[in-house]
């Protein structure tokens, strides 16, 4: 009930990057969701890009949609972001303290509710590009591409 009633009445950030233009490189499906999953989805793809470009909000929330109809993942958008040992926000509770920004929120509208995604459906993985070269990922999946400090990987 607690995160019902902080749906209804959620903050959004202010941010001073630029006014966030679709980028519609790849096409999906509408995934639906309840209220609650847009309230942490919103979230996370805010404390997993922050102080990302447009693009890298858009390519991670790509990535949750990605593996949503992934068959290796759960088929819900909270069983995607919940699942354990996968976003570090929800396993360390950083996801609590996270207000998204207005390019997070838009980012999450276009690959989610307007279907323009910035990767290939394939793309079921990122991590930060730093440790990329050291992480289980990175010794294990292909690289797809870098955008600004993340890199994704093929599922």
């Amino acid at each position: 009930k607690a995160v019902e009633k902080q749906v209804k009445t959620k903050k959004v950030e202010k941010t001073t990057e630029k006014k966030a233009e679709p980028i519609n490189e790849f096409a999906g499906s509408p995934i639906s969701m309840s209220d609650d999953e847009r309230y942490w989805l919103e979230k996370l793809v805010e404390a997993e890009s922050a102080g990302e470009s447009y693009e890298g909000k858009v390519a991670v929330a790509s990535v949750i949609a990605n593996r949503v109809e992934m068959k290796e993942f759960p088929n819900t958008v909270m069983g995607v972001i919940r699942a354990p040992k996968q976003f570090s926000p929800f396993m360390d509770g950083s996801i609590e303290r996270r207000i998204p920004s207005e390019y997070s929120l838009r980012a999450v509208a276009q690959v989610f509710d307007e279907v323009n995604r910035k990767l290939p459906d394939d793309i079921g993985f990122f991590c930060t590009t730093e440790i990329a070269p050291h992480s289980w990922i990175g010794k294990n999946k292909p690289l797809y591409k870098v955008i600004g400090n993340h890199s994704f990987f093929l599922k």
